[in-house]
């Protein structure tokens, strides 16, 4: 190994005190708001809105809909619960400390049962 590889950052909700979160008054095109959710939102990594995005995010309540996922989404909860319900009815409930995958062209509501903060990537 070369004495230049850079350090391993470890993900943790600390490190996600030091992110300024803005707040998100507008979600890609695959996405609406449902209910009246407070959204904050920071690009951490690689292209917006495709595969290869890394994001900090946090909703106190209410959510969105998926219309139609570009490519897959992989996150993890620091805080919080929240419901993922599919077009078919299918429901998974995920709290902190856990994380979820949903396909590329997955379409449902995301829902913050108790305000959530995670990290996401487009894969």
């Amino acid at each position: 190994m070369s004495d230049h590889t850079p350090a391993a950052l470890k993900l943790a909700a600390a490190l996600l005190d030091d992110v300024d979160l803005d707040i998100s008054t507008e979600l890609p095109p695959f996405a609406r708001f449902w209910g009246e959710p407070t959204i904050r939102y920071a690009h951490l990594a690689g292209p917006r809105e495709s595969a290869g995005e890394v994001a900090a995010w946090t909703c106190d309540k209410d959510g969105f809909e998926y219309l139609g996922l570009p490519a897959a989404e992989a996150a993890f909860l620091f805080e919080g619960v929240a419901k993922l319900t599919g077009v078919d009815g299918t429901e998974t409930v995920v709290r902190a400390g856990e994380g979820y995958r949903l396909p590329a062209g997955w379409a449902g509501r995301f829902e913050a049962l108790e305000p959530v903060r995670k990290v996401f990537f487009l894969l």
